[in-house]
């Protein structure tokens, strides 16, 4: 077992211990299949929601005590296959990484599942922001005019190169800046 606050590499072991904080998300992206750490012991649970929105997506495995994305957890095991699975003992995770281990198809399944579900979460939670903005304005939820074009595309832009032409540089810096 390796961990990156006693400066060991993960190379060097089996087992890494992400126990840094920023290096998650990175790593994820780089396997199959995460365990999400504080859930096994009632302390609330770390976000179950960055690993299965990695890119690749993660088989998310957790503990019961998930209270801090308790909603994550139910719509991510609500999916199909299941995108998160709850263990209960080091035994039952043992079980369940074994069977993800063992069967690829599974694994990829429930991985594509799990990053699935996130990014609909994603899009859920931005509709319901934009709704909350800008629905009391009567724009429709997906940001377009009723005439179609983006709101942000208007007759000053619309057709037009956002890159300066060289007129309208004004310094060497500028120019350096731009190439």
């Amino acid at each position: 077992v390796a961990r990156r606050a006693a400066g060991e590499m993960a190379d060097e072991a089996g087992v890494y211990v992400c126990d840094t904080l920023g290096e998650l998300p990175a790593l994820y992206s780089l396997v199959g299949i995460a365990f999400i750490g504080g859930s096994l012991v009632p302390l609330g649970g770390h976000n179950l929601l960055e690993a299965a929105h990695a890119p690749g997506g993660c088989a998310v495995l957790h503990g019961p005590h998930v209270e801090a994305t308790a909603r994550a957890a139910e719509l991510l095991g609500a999916a199909q296959p299941p995108a998160a699975v709850c263990v209960g003992s080091v035994k039952e995770l043992t079980i369940e990484l074994a069977s993800l281990l063992a069967d690829r198809r599974l694994l990829e399944n429930r991985r594509r599942a799990a990053m699935d579900t996130a990014r609909a979460l994603e899009r859920g939670v931005l509709d319901e922001l934009w709704a909350e903005l800008y629905g009391p304005l009567g724009l429709p939820p997906n940001g377009e005019s009723a005439e179609g074009p983006s709101l942000c595309e208007g007759p000053a832009t619309r057709g037009h190169s956002v890159e300066p032409s060289e007129g309208e540089i004004g310094n060497d810096v500028s120019r350096q800046h731009l190439n």
